[in-house]
């Protein structure tokens, strides 16, 4: 919420509609991707998900090196390994090493392969929804106790 509230492109409507999209993609992916289930169950009910919204699915994307991914996943899992330069700077500003993207619009992602066979069949200019967990926001949101950090973010 902190993240979003200093958007300073956004006015308090469009914040507001992010935060409310944010909460329902939580809650959807929740109920309709089996691993987001385990992984809450497995973290508690406040498990600190993220949602990043990115407008066009080429923000994943290395032109340069042929279309692929712009980013590296460790071997047979989801959670990023490497960032590579061609990575959208605004992406590149959300994601970590060590992030785990659990699900691309809902679908359950479990590793590099099932990620670009998602991403294959999107026209250009699709936008994509990426449901994370995030280490390093779940260790900063304990250092809060007693407050509930949901983090979405349009890029």
């Amino acid at each position: 919420d902190a993240a979003l509230e200093r958007c300073e492109w956004l006015d308090a409507a469009q914040k507001a509609a992010v935060a409310a999209a944010a909460e329902e993609a939580r809650l959807e992916a929740a109920e309709a991707v089996p691993a987001l289930r385990t992984l809450l169950s497995r973290e508690g009910p406040d498990a600190q998900l993220s949602t990043l919204l990115l407008s066009d699915k080429r923000q994943l994307l290395a032109e340069s090196r042929g279309g692929t991914l712009a980013l590296r996943f460790g071997h047979n899992t989801s959670t990023v390994v490497q960032l590579l330069p061609e990575l959208s700077p605004h992406v590149r500003a959300c994601l970590f090493v060590g992030d785990r993207l659990v699900a691309l619009n809902d679908q359950a992602v479990a590793s590099e392969g099932e990620l670009l066979d998602l991403l294959e069949p999107l026209p250009d200019g699709t936008p994509l929804r990426l449901t994370l967990y995030q280490p390093a926001v779940v260790a900063a949101a304990r250092r809060c106790a007693g407050e509930t950090i949901h983090t979405a973010l349009w890029v």
